[in-house]
């Protein structure tokens, strides 16, 4: 049996809130069988690794990219890969020249969970005294100085 990943990483910022639905693409059948897993979302910029928050995986399609449906690509997480050419920029970009557009995928579709400190009683920032929100509770409790990374 396959196991099934429980950490969805990306190269980019996830440019989608708690509660909104969003698409990630990705090479390979890795995915294939996580409809209706929860993951958790990992930003992994500048060689830093960064879990953002929870999801859980809503629908997925899977076979060549150029075959992928609009519905799809109109969701996806990175804002500037919501066009073709876009998502093909990025795809080639995060898999090299090996990647073409008759290469076979697996689209996510994920819901991001809403849970955040707030849920919890809320917490105010000890920089700005705005209420934090949109911060998952384990997020929160690694942040030594209880800030919201208001700048």
């Amino acid at each position: 049996m396959v196991e099934i990943p429980t950490i969805l990483h990306s190269l980019h910022a996830v440019e989608i809130e708690p509660g909104e639905k969003g698409v990630t693409v990705r090479l390979g059948v890795k995915w294939i069988n996580s409809k209706n897993t929860e993951i958790e979302l990992c930003e992994c910029l500048n060689g830093q690794h960064r879990i953002i928050g929870k999801a859980i995986i809503t629908d997925l399609w899977y076979g060549p990219f150029f075959s992928l449906p609009a519905r799809f690509i109109e969701k996806e997480h990175e804002i500037s890969s919501r066009m073709y050419s876009g998502l093909m920029k990025s795809m080639q970009r995060a898999y090299g020249s090996k990647f073409k557009d008759d290469s076979l995928v697996v689209a996510l579709e994920y819901e991001r969970e809403v849970k955040t400190f707030n849920t919890y009683g809320g917490q105010y920032c000890s920089k700005c005294g705005l209420l934090a929100k949109n911060f998952p509770i384990e997020d929160w409790r690694d942040m030594p100085d209880k800030t919201c990374e208001c700048k």
